[in-house]
């Protein structure tokens, strides 16, 4: 490991809204997530504190990295992205407030809210009747998928890291799992905001569970909200992924909205309206 590379692991640089995943990136090759995952999970103590088995983790997150496509924007950058954003909002009174498996198995939401993600939508899938939309019914499509690839390559028995927790207990956090990711869903940002108008109380189980849902959808959308030069490679790398499919769509005689129009020349205009219609209101609550 280079020096440079051993700085930015540091848990002072991991700890940082600013950490550069770009840079990440670049010092590994391609290859950010699994080290990154793993240098975060150390930072929270959770190898000691679980007595989390160490090559059944790494074993774990390289074969999580593995199983992202070359998307321009769903790919591993975006997962090591999120969870370190997801890292960043958990620390202080609500790291304080929940079970240290259950940080755990939140912060391993992060990468697990896009791995496999095709690089469409999912109206895209609903529309083309695509296997995965008819499986999950058409309904929360690609987060369930997400979820259950997670949790499919939990259950092998070399990468199973809940192994050090009874059968009971395995159970509820591989569920807390999925309803952390199934909340990533776009659709539910309304109803996420005007839930977020009642009071929190961190010491009740179901507020509990939906502030970490709501951080992680919070995590998923923090890019607009980091520092400019770090967001704009975002924008840029979104936007990319968008015309793909909006190209995808035009050579199949599909109509194609504006946002995903490379064509309509509105990327930036798209991305001001995203900013203003989700993302503030989710932080600014």
């Amino acid at each position: 490991m280079s020096d440079e590379l051993e700085k930015l692991l540091s848990p002072e640089s991991i700890s940082s809204w600013d950490f550069d995943l770009f840079r990440l990136n670049e010092l590994t090759k391609g290859r950010p997530l699994a080290v990154l995952a793993f240098a975060l999970i150390h930072m929270h103590g959770l190898m000691t504190k679980l007595k989390i088995d160490e090559t059944v983790l790494k074993r774990y997150l390289v074969a999580f990295e593995d199983m992202y496509n070359t998307c321009m924007y769903h790919n591993p950058m975006h997962a090591a992205d999120v969870m370190q954003a997801l890292s960043y909002l958990v620390r202080g009174e609500i790291e304080e407030s929940i079970a240290p498996d259950e940080l755990f198995i939140t912060l391993l939401a992060g990468p697990a809210h896009d791995i496999g993600h095709p690089g469409v939508n999912n109206a895209f899938l609903i529309k083309q009747q695509h296997p995965i939309a008819i499986k999950y019914n058409n309904t929360s499509v690609l987060e369930t998928h997400h979820a259950t690839l997670a949790l499919d390559l939990m259950a092998e028995p070399d990468k199973d890291v809940l192994s050090f927790l009874s059968a009971e207990r395995k159970d509820y956090l591989r569920h807390y799992l999925k309803e952390l990711v199934l909340h990533t869903d776009l659709s539910l940002h309304n109803k996420i905001i005007k839930r977020l108008e009642e009071n929190m109380d961190l010491s009740d189980p179901e507020d509990r569970k939906f502030t970490l849902q709501t951080l992680l959808h919070a995590a998923d959308l923090s890019n607009p909200c980091k520092p400019w030069n770090i967001h704009v490679q975002w924008t840029h790398a979104i936007l990319a992924e968008f015309f793909s499919q909006g190209d995808l769509e035009r050579e199949m005689g599909l109509e194609v909205i504006p946002m995903l129009d490379r064509n309509a020349s509105c990327g930036r205009t798209a991305q001001k309206n995203f900013f203003i219609g989700f993302v503030r209101p989710l932080y600014d609550s």
